[in-house]
């Protein structure tokens, strides 16, 4: 939905002009934020996508792979903006009581026979 939006920003807002909504016009520092947004949920379509099970089935041996690729996702690299940092570091903040580190993981990840 937000990809959808930021794709028509412009049609958007002269559609709510049109209509006197000019309310509901969101300001550049808020068209900014959706863009970051989009960017930042972006990086985690392919781990989402391997999760839902949509294109092949997960399994236990890529759960190593994929608790990597999270939490190299959610470290704060300063570039982002206060609003990414600060998602970044809720999701960062509990990350290894959501999705701890078990032996298991490791076990499947190496007797993986792909």
């Amino acid at each position: 939905m937000h990809r959808s939006y930021a794709d028509n920003i412009h049609g958007v807002e002269a559609i709510l002009s049109r209509l006197k909504c000019f309310d509901l016009i969101l300001t550049k520092d808020e068209n900014q934020f959706i863009q970051d947004l989009i960017e930042f949920l972006s990086m985690f379509e392919s781990t989402t996508t391997i999760l839902s099970a949509s294109k092949s089935y997960p399994t236990i041996s890529l759960c190593l792979l994929l608790r990597m690729e999270i939490e190299s996702l959610s470290r704060v690299d300063g570039t982002e903006s206060l609003v990414i940092q600060e998602m970044k570091s809720l999701l960062s903040e509990n990350f290894n009581n959501r999705f701890p580190l078990m032996p298991l993981y490791i076990c499947a990840f190496l007797l993986d026979p792909s």
